[in-house]
């Protein structure tokens, strides 16, 4: 009886102890998948994943209202930039304002401005030849240098040119571009940027288009745009617009080395409707921890004490069974 109540004892014991220990459990990065896998990584932590699902942009997020930076015919205007169907939308189209012929979308992040990072989108670009649909990453200042852009055309708006991507990074120590030709304008792409101490990479379709070991160290945000009347995109045709820029849906990562890496996972996203992330007084993007263990960790912490417990108990039963038989022996007469 004594060996029983002591094998119980020492299985509630356990299996308490191995739920409910604190300082054992590491801390876990909360963050929202996607519908896509995420390819396994290192050095990357989430901050941010939409699929768009919402229909209004997180306060982190604003349209632009404005006219675009340098040589273009068109405008940005707030009306122009829509979330709806799980799709951020850029629309152009033909609409006279402020002495310009078109009037353009575009959506800056400078909610999320960080030192470094990894951002990923799927996307497809307007399919007209004469539009630039571009992703940059801007430095708070607003300066001139410090510029990532990742520009797709579907033609440059003159006979015989090829579609291309133009990719450019500027940091304080140079500015490089290349021109990526026979890039992906029909249908959705993935597209990622790694910008990190050891300089900037960006793939298309998981395919390197543009490595630079020259990355700028200043805080910089990430915005979605389209323009017309550039130099490289021309004019679109009449008959051909509005038309649209679409993003699918974006991941942000903050660069921090020798955290884990990240597992493959399909759940769906917290819409770009959410709660956006918060960021520090730095103008970091705050990561938000959650410390214990998961259910299913919980689960199978129980499921391995009651083995222990089982064990235990067989083990018991067979240290008792001689003197039972012994007490059940009879007695030999003299």
């Amino acid at each position: 009886m004594r060996s029983r109540r002591l094998v119980a004892a020492i299985c509630v014991g356990v299996t308490v102890g191995w739920v409910a220990l604190p300082g054992q459990c590491p801390a876990t990065e909360r963050s929202t998948a996607v519908r896509t896998p995420v390819a396994e990584t290192r050095d990357w932590l989430p901050v941010l994943a939409n699929d768009f699902s919402g229909t209004t942009l997180p306060p982190s997020c604003s349209a632009y209202d404005g006219p675009p930076a340098g040589q273009a015919a068109s405008y940005y205007r707030p009306d122009e930039v829509q979330v709806s169907g799980g799709m951020l939308r850029l629309s152009l189209r033909r609409r006279d304002f402020a002495d310009r012929p078109y009037t353009a979308g575009g959506v800056g992040c400078k909610g999320l401005a960080q030192r470094y990072g990894r951002y990923e989108y799927r996307a497809r670009i307007a399919p007209v030849p004469g539009i630039d649909s571009f992703v940059a990453l801007l430095p708070q200042e607003d300066s001139g240098t410090d510029a990532t852009l990742v520009e797709i055309f579907a033609e440059t708006g003159r006979p015989g040119s090829p579609a291309m991507a133009r990719i450019s990074n500027a940091s304080e120590e140079q500015s490089i571009r290349r021109d990526v030709r026979d890039s992906p304008v029909d249908g959705f792409h993935e597209y990622r940027i790694d910008w990190s101490p050891s300089g900037l990479r960006v793939l298309i379709d998981k395919e390197v288009a543009f490595v630079d070991s020259n990355a700028s160290g200043k805080y910089r945000w990430l915005g979605f745009a389209m323009t017309t009347g550039g130099q490289e995109s021309g004019l679109p045709n009449q008959d051909d617009l509005p038309t649209e820029f679409l993003i699918d849906w974006l991941r942000i990562y903050t660069y921090e080395p020798g955290s884990p890496a990240l597992g493959p996972t399909t759940a769906s996203s917290q819409s770009l409707g959410g709660s956006p992330a918060r960021s520090n007084s730095q103008g970091m993007p705050a990561r938000a921890t959650t410390s214990g263990r998961s259910v299913s960790t919980v689960l199978v912490t129980v499921a391995a004490g009651l083995v222990v417990c089982v064990g235990l108990g067989f083990l018991s039963l067979a240290l008792g069974l001689p003197d039972r038989l012994r007490r059940r022996r009879p007695a030999h007469r003299a």
